[in-house]
């Protein structure tokens, strides 16, 4: 198992399924955990149980990424408490499992900002930082469903694509400069996604 220790990790939606066992697993490894989402209630019981288990104090930051200027609000959230953010997990993001007529514009808005804008604009602001120290990592957290289009999942299928390209390009863009890129591409799992996506058999 990698050690994290002395490092600082910063997970975007922390509060539930993948992103809540990022956050365990790093601080298991000895980072501490920058848990960032939109319940807060839910951050507190993760920020209690890593603490319960490992005697890490994890940082919260609520924080709907969503709004304008969200991004580089929280950026400088980490800056005003003396953060250095090591590893930048980019996990928010949701998808709706359906025709796309059945939703309205600003859904489809919605989604591509958390899904593609965020994790973009947190790199941008995080990436710099770890150049000049050398050393970094990010995980984007892509799927399956972007390897090739999904009829039914088209806009999510459409933005994991992105997350795709996007960090095989950066992965490539950022040899040898000590902070790597990573895109994981998970299947079905059973977390909280699939009903906030609606999923049916259609």
């Amino acid at each position: 198992m990698n050690s994290y220790k002395n490092t600082t990790a910063l997970v975007t939606g922390a509060s539930s399924g993948i992103g809540r066992q990022i956050s365990i697993d790093l601080a298991a490894r000895g980072a501490r955990p920058v848990l960032v989402a939109r319940r807060k209630e839910r951050l507190d019981e993760l920020a209690a149980e890593i603490k319960q288990k490992f005697d890490i104090t994890a940082v919260i930051m609520v924080s709907d990424l969503t709004g304008a200027g969200a991004c580089e609000s929280l950026f400088g959230q980490t800056k005003e408490a003396g953060l250095h953010i090591d590893v930048l997990v980019n996990n928010a993001g949701f998808g709706y499992q359906g025709r796309f007529t059945n939703k309205p514009a600003s859904f489809y808005r919605q989604m591509t900002t958390l899904n593609v804008t965020v994790v973009t604009e947190l790199t941008a602001c995080f990436l710099p930082a770890m150049l000049e120290r050398g050393k970094g990592g990010i995980l984007n957290v892509a799927s399956m469903a972007g390897i090739k289009p999904v009829p039914y999942f088209s806009v999510y299928a459409a933005s994991k694509s992105y997350v795709n390209s996007f960090s095989c390009s950066l992965w490539h863009e950022l040899k040898g400069t000590g902070v790597h890129v990573t895109s994981l591409c998970p299947g079905p799992v059973e977390t909280e996604f699939f009903k906030v996506a609606e999923a049916s058999s259609e």
